[in-house]
Formats: C-alpha cells, sequence, structure tokens
C-alpha cells in the first residue's frame, strides 16, 4: 500500500496499527 520509499511509512504502520489494537479491545469490552 505504501511505497518502501516513504519516510513516514513506519509511523503511519504504527498508528494503524495501533487503531485496530484499540478497535479490538472496544470490540471485546
Amino acid at each position: 500500500i505504501y511505497q518502501s520509499g516513504h519516510p513516514n511509512a513506519p509511523e503511519i504502520v504504527l498508528s494503524n496499527m495501533a487503531a485496530v489494537f484499540d478497535r479490538i479491545l472496544a470490540d471485546v469490552e
């Protein structure tokens, strides 16, 4: 999805993972 040359790619991935993790926790609760 993201180009390997994008400097902010790691930050985007981490933020997306955090958002997904939060949604999973919300669904569990």
